[in-house]
């Protein structure tokens, strides 16, 4: 039986289709790592409540899901409980028993890793970025992975699997931004898409350094039983990265520069958060220009740009109107837009 080290949990955060996934097998194969897909639960507000009233209404959440206050838009909590060995009876059952959060999170990961096999947590819900200074609160000893790719391609591989441009361009800046906010704490390691595809040993001696462990070459190998098993519904067809082949390569790399149209670059160039967006996230960059030269991605927008189609602006409000909706329905709270279009 392994010795459980329920201390120092990894946190893999960013935006969706950034390699987050791809991280995440890879770090399952080693021999001390578990990492299962997206839980959708420490990115929610409302769980960092006083604990009597997260277990008042634990049941319901569950039953009814429970909306971020971040860009991200699902209701998922507690996603896929069977790939964590567990249900909603045994959820409900370890949360009446504990007398705090932590000790929950603890009872919850520690029946997973023994389910495992493994001693340490990895958790890859991009969106936990949203609450870092509760997560870091609950586990001091825990380290943060911030995997960044050039949010032009990440919009592209985005659009593939949800044809909303707005919707694109506002969840890679709002997960991102989010991040970011996190560059000088110690838990936190920065880690580009690009230099994991080109040069995937390299970079995961690096990462593993950060994590205080060995490299193991297995972190390399193909296939992965348990995710093909228990999380290939996270893997997506439009992907030109399979996770599970053990095959990495560069070919999803400056992907934006034949894939995006000069509509959606127009509007990606101008999307900026708003001032509750910033004020919320702590961040002084302004949008997605501030944020792609903090990246290193570019020195400078390029010029010359189209005007933003009305259509994306009518996007924007519909998903608006959407989220404020649900909100509501879900969370019984008002929503503030978190980005908007900037008019040059």
């Amino acid at each position: 039986m392994p010795v459980f080290d329920l201390h120092r949990p990894v946190f893999i955060v960013g935006a969706a289709s950034s390699g987050t996934t791809l991280l995440g097998v890879m770090l399952d194969r080693h021999s001390q790592f578990a990492c299962g897909p997206e839980l959708y639960a420490l990115d929610k507000r409302h769980l960092y409540r006083a604990f009597p009233q997260v277990q008042d209404r634990f049941e319901s959440w569950l039953r009814h899901g429970l909306v971020s206050d971040g860009q991200i838009d699902t209701r998922d909590f507690f996603h896929s409980p069977d790939a964590y060995f567990c249900d909603r009876d045994r959820l409900v059952q370890l949360m009446r028993a504990a007398t705090g959060l932590r000790e929950f999170l603890d009872a919850f990961v520690q029946q997973y890793l023994d389910q495992r096999g493994k001693q340490r947590w990895v958790e890859k819900t991009g969106s936990n970025a949203y609450y870092l200074d509760e997560i870091l609160r609950l586990y001091p000893l825990a380290k943060v992975i911030h995997i960044v790719r050039d949010g032009r391609d990440v919009v592209c591989s985005l659009l593939r699997r949800d044809p909303r441009p707005f919707h694109a361009v506002s969840h890679w800046l709002y997960n991102a931004s989010a991040a970011i906010a996190w560059r000088r704490h110690p838990a936190y390691f920065e880690l580009r898409y690009e230099e994991l595809v080109a040069q995937p040993e390299r970079t995961l001696l690096t990462v593993c350094t950060h994590l205080g462990v060995a490299f193991e070459p297995q972190m390399l190998a193909a296939d992965n039983e348990y995710w093909r098993r228990y999380a290939s519904e996270s893997i997506h067809a439009s992907w030109r990265n399979d996770p599970l082949s053990g095959e990495v390569s560069t070919r999803s790399v400056g992907r934006h520069r034949h894939e995006l149209t000069r509509e959606v670059e127009a509007l990606f160039w101008r999307l900026r958060l708003s001032p509750w967006g910033r004020r919320r996230l702590k961040v002084s960059h302004r949008g997605v220009a501030d944020l792609m030269r903090l990246l290193g991605y570019v020195d400078q927008p390029p010029i010359g740009l189209r005007p933003v189609p009305l259509r994306f602006y009518s996007e924007g409000l519909r998903q608006f109107w959407r989220r404020a909706r649900d909100n509501w329905a879900c969370n019984r709270e008002l929503w503030l837009p978190l980005v908007q279009v900037a008019r040059s």
